[in-house]
Order: structure tokens, then sequence, then C-alpha cells
């Protein structure tokens, strides 16, 4: 079966997820659909992958209101599911939380004060099988204004120090990542010249804080992506 992946917008693409499904040689379908758009029912995919965007899982149009009863229907069906920042957010509404604005807006990869962004581990982290041979503490890139207030069946796997809702888990297949574990350096360069926020950012700055954590922020993410298409047998 193919693997789905839902881009919210262009220019947040799949970045280092698409380059590991080549790896495997795995059937893959890109979509980015529209508020006209129908999606597809997620049974009949191997697993899905909805990436980050600018819209909020608030919002009420008709897109949203889709991506939402499909991430509810991939954890009905035993579809696994990875959410990427909205796609996260989306994975949340869907199983009764709320989503609010976070203390702090968290954007690129590090903080205004330069230090690098990190997720870190709790026990329920430590013990899946999505962290299979990472440390607890893991450098991540940031693009977010609002973050989850977490209620009902979701479980909690990382915090961060500004965002405690930084990976959440819905039963025994779908996840989700407040931040982005797929940013390669053709991504970066989009998101760059595009996303309004990044455009705040000096250029040179951006990169500095890229090429500094570049290693094991990439070495990190090809484990989690990786982890994950094992668990989803792909």
């Amino acid at each position: 079966m193919v693997v789905l992946i839902i881009k919210n917008i262009e220019r947040e693409g799949p970045g280092k997820i698409e380059d590991m499904l080549k790896r495997r040689r795995a059937e893959y379908e890109i979509i980015c659909p529209d508020n006209d758009s129908i999606l597809p029912r997620p049974n009949e995919y191997s697993a899905a992958i909805v990436m980050g965007g600018p819209n909020s899982a608030n919002d009420k149009t008709n897109k949203i209101i889709q991506e939402i009863e499909f991430a509810r229907n991939c954890v009905k069906f035993g579809v696994p599911y990875l959410g990427i920042c909205l796609g996260m957010q989306i994975l949340c509404i869907a199983h009764g939380a709320k989503i609010t604005k976070n203390i702090v807006p968290e954007i690129g990869f590090s903080d205004e004060n330069k230090e690098q962004y990190n997720i870190m581990l709790n026990r329920n982290g430590e013990e899946d099988l999505l962290f299979s041979k990472l440390p607890q503490r893991i450098p991540i890139f940031q693009l977010h204004y609002e973050t989850a207030i977490m209620l009902g069946e979701i479980k909690l796997l990382a915090s961060s120090t500004q965002c405690e809702a930084q990976v959440i888990k819905v039963g025994d297949l779908a996840y989700g990542f407040q931040g982005h574990i797929e940013i390669t350096q053709e991504v970066l360069n989009r998101l760059a010249e595009e996303d309004l926020d990044l455009k705040r950012i000096k250029k040179e700055e951006l990169f500095e804080s890229y090429n500094r954590m570049r290693k094991e922020y990439e070495l990190c993410g090809e484990r989690i992506i990786g982890n994950f298409l094992n668990i989803a047998g792909v």
C-alpha cells in the first residue's frame, strides 16, 4: 500500500520524510488539499503523514474540518499517523484537546537568547518505539504560535521549556510533533524566502544555527522518521 502525505502549504514539504521513503523504495502520494478538495479515506493507505502550515487547527474551513475527521479516522481504523506542527494540532483537536496560544512563539532553531530548541523525552517517550536508539534530549526546528492543551486519551511523550505539548501519541499508532524533524537545506531555503516569521530572522543567522546543529538534528530526524516507518511496516 501507499503512504499518503498531506501538505498544508507548498513550502512546507516533506523534506527528510520523502528522502527516507525514496531510500526505502516505498510508494507514496503527496496531495495539497484546498477548501474544495475531498480527502481520501485513510484506510486506503499504509500510513498517513500530515505536514505543517499557516492555518490554525481551530479554523472552521472545510479543509481543516476534513483533516480533523481524517485524523480521527486514522486512529479509528488503526492507520499509522504522523502529524507535524499543524498536523499534530489537528490530531489533538480530533481527540479532545484544545488549541491555544503558546506562552511565546517558537521560530527557527533557537530562541531569542540564541539557545537551541530541544525537546526532552519523558518516561512515556523513552519507552516508545518511536524514540528507539535516540537520546533523551533531541534538537528540533520550531515554527508555531499555538499549542495544545491536552485532554482525554492523548499521551504526552516529550516537552520543552517553553511548550509542554511537544510530542504526543493517540492510541497505538498515531503520533504528533509540534516541532519539525523533516527539515532539509532545500526546504529551509524555501521557508527562509517565503515564510513571514522566518523572514524576520536574518538569513545568515538562521543558517548559522542550522549548520551548528545540523549533524545532530538530521541524525535524530532520520532515526525518528525511520522508527515511524518501521512501526507502520513501510
